[in-house]
């Protein structure tokens, strides 16, 4: 029954993105489980007049919802590879707005946010010109900053591309040097064919195994290696083998090819396709929480603790200044505090939405008790720190 309705997946999938003109009726379920994978825009193309009108009403706004958003996103991506061409910043944009344009239409291939590596130099100065076009910074780790700007545009400055501790994080010193500037460009480069694959692959092992991620991370494997069919998986392999995670890497390429072909899976590709399927767009949190779980064994006051009070090792990579001031540490925890607090609603909002997919798919059994605990803890002890906080403020305006 699971295969079956997984088969059933990956062909609508396929045919709507091949625009084979097969149509099908479409269920809540599946329509539910698309949108869970941001694929929903999809079913589009192959919902039948069968659908019932509320099921297909749903569609039809994730479908020009989709437009609009692409339409959005690459005007934006276009004026910033202007304004970085025009001020001598050197940059190679990266992962979905480079993807985008090797499905049949860029649409198909959604994204959250625009990527982009540039040099250390350059760095400051591509920052200041980020802020100038009016967006404001919401995230700052070792290796990007992260910039919003309403309604809908996020943007990744990256000051490196892969973080020393990610896999991969080696094999692309000296990018700049190896990659070719694009047509008419004097500052905007572009990845070679196959160092953009290794990337794609490095950024897909990290996904999977840190919090699991979705069905389109392996459609994005399965879509470029079609249209790129003249890879060099010499230079890729010989790349690779420096890593200690190539047979992995191997795995998750044949397995791509193996789900989107319709080849039999093995038992643990089929087991791997449960994972996904359940894991979503960018994976869930539980997959974190349940590892974490493993390792402090099945302690939720350890996890907890740890994910308060991270280890100086961890911390440094969220927090790169902390680097110049380590005596500063307590107030680097004070500050990671504050920034939860004032993303409570984000992560009640998750936690809700953990229970409600939970409840509309049991048979998937995403979240287990000790995770909806450990999350609960999680958010019980900001609370309390955020009403501390605001009953110090409020002596202090009294009094």
């Amino acid at each position: 029954m699971y295969n079956k309705i997984m088969n059933k997946l990956i062909d609508l999938i396929l045919n709507s993105i091949n625009e084979t003109g097969e149509k099908e009726k479409i269920d809540e379920s599946t329509y539910s489980i698309f949108k869970f994978h941001s694929l929903s825009h999809l079913l589009y193309n192959v919902k039948s007049n069968e659908t019932d009108k509320d099921v297909s009403a749903k569609i039809n706004e994730s479908y020009f919802k989709a437009i609009n958003r692409d339409t959005i996103q690459l005007k934006e991506y276009e004026k910033i590879e202007k304004l970085f061409e025009e001020n001598g910043i050197d940059a190679i944009f990266l992962k979905g707005c480079v993807m985008k344009y090797i499905y049949k239409e860029t649409f198909y291939r959604s994204m959250t946010d625009i990527d982009c590596l540039v040099r250390k130099e350059h760095f400051r100065k591509a920052k200041k010109l980020i802020k100038n076009m009016g967006y404001t910074v919401d995230s700052n780790s070792e290796h990007h900053i992260e910039f919003q700007k309403k309604p809908i545009m996020v943007f990744e400055l990256h000051r490196m591309l892969i973080p020393k501790v990610e896999y991969g994080k080696n094999i692309f010193d000296g990018l700049f040097e190896r990659s070719k500037l694009k047509n008419g460009m004097k500052h905007i480069y572009q990845m070679s064919d196959e160092d953009f694959y290794l990337f794609m692959m490095c950024h897909l092992l990290k996904h999977y195994y840190i919090a699991g991620t979705g069905i389109r991370s392996f459609l994005d494997v399965y879509v470029y290696l079609k249209n790129k069919p003249n890879l060099d998986f010499e230079y890729i392999n010989n790349k690779l083998k420096t890593l200690e995670y190539y047979s992995e890497f191997e795995f998750l390429k044949n397995f791509s090819l193996d789900v989107f072909d319709g080849n039999e899976l093995n038992e643990k590709e089929k087991e791997v396709l449960k994972y996904i399927i359940e894991s979503g767009t960018y994976g869930l949190h539980s997959n974190v929480i349940k590892k974490d779980l493993e390792e402090s064994k099945g302690s939720v006051f350890r996890v907890v603790f740890r994910k308060l009070f991270p280890k100086y090792s961890t911390l440094i990579h969220i927090y790169p200044s902390l680097k110049k001031v380590p005596f500063l540490l307590p107030l680097y925890y004070i500050r990671r505090h504050i920034y939860f607090i004032m993303h409570l609603k984000r992560s009640i909002g998750r936690r809700n939405d953990y229970k409600e997919y939970k409840e509309e798919h049991r048979i998937w059994n995403i979240v287990d008790t000790a995770e909806m605990k450990l999350m609960t803890m999680q958010i019980f002890v900001h609370t309390v720190v955020q009403d501390l906080i605001i009953m110090k403020i409020h002596m202090k305006l009294t009094y």
